[in-house]
């Protein structure tokens, strides 16, 4: 048998060439011979389902601390992600609906959209305070910055934010009674508060739908998790 010096670079090459190659065949073969009624299984869980039967339900601590903490690397469920990207859209529109207005609304008509704004900006708030995401929680509180930096602005109009919550409420009265220049200053063209709270929402929807990504796998239970990324539906197909 040749020692290991008598190889040259060239000989080793040729050695291992094939490798790569071959692990690549092999599992082009796996998946082009394999019958849907496989992959369904695999997509559905049926198969977890089958070897946790077969092994026993009894799995000791380690086993079931591996399966439900290599599951999925999200912070948050998808039902709370899918939450925030909803609530993220709706501000958006509705800040929209103020600042892209480039006509004169009366009162009333102005009112009513200031509302939408407000009653969206809280709900998004509550959505977004039940994440435990970093990316996601450092954008809420930037928003929330934003409207404490504009809070005396938006008192002036009859709009004032709690403390603790940093939810916004709107009152009526003051705000019909309010200067229609000032309240046009907040809420109409590119560089007022109603622009900047669509881009911190805009932002948030995208922290959420990139932690969304991470939802895409099989739960404890065996199940195919559904993504709640970009709208699209990974279980439309099971």
């Amino acid at each position: 048998m040749r020692g290991i010096g008598m190889w040259d670079s060239s000989s080793i090459s040729t050695l291992f060439s094939g490798f790569s190659s071959n692990r690549s065949n092999a599992a082009s073969s796996f998946i082009a011979n394999m019958d849907m009624t496989t992959y369904s299984g695999i997509r559905s869980g049926s198969y977890f389902k089958l070897l946790k039967s077969y092994y026993g339900n009894n799995l000791n601590s380690k086993a079931e601390s591996l399966v439900s903490t290599s599951v999925s690397t999200s912070k948050d469920s998808a039902k709370t992600l899918a939450s925030i990207e909803s609530e993220s859209e709706d501000m958006v529109k509705s800040a929209q609906a103020l600042y892209k207005n480039s006509g004169k609304d009366d009162t009333d008509a102005t009112y009513k959209k200031v509302s939408a704004f407000v009653s969206d900006y809280n709900s998004l708030i509550k959505a977004a305070d039940d994440s435990e995401t970093k990316q996601i929680s450092r954008n809420l509180e930037s928003m929330k910055s934003l409207t404490d930096i504009n809070s005396k602005s938006l008192a002036k109009v009859g709009i004032t934010v709690d403390s603790k919550s940093g939810e916004l409420s709107v009152n009526e009265d003051t705000f019909k009674k309010a200067d229609s220049t000032k309240v046009d200053a907040l809420f109409k063209g590119n560089g007022s508060y109603a622009y900047a709270v669509a881009s911190k929402a805009s932002m948030l929807e995208y922290a959420a739908k990139n932690e969304a990504e991470k939802t895409n796998t099989y739960d404890a239970n065996g199940r195919y998790t559904q993504a709640y990324n970009s709208g699209y539906n990974y279980n439309m197909f099971l």
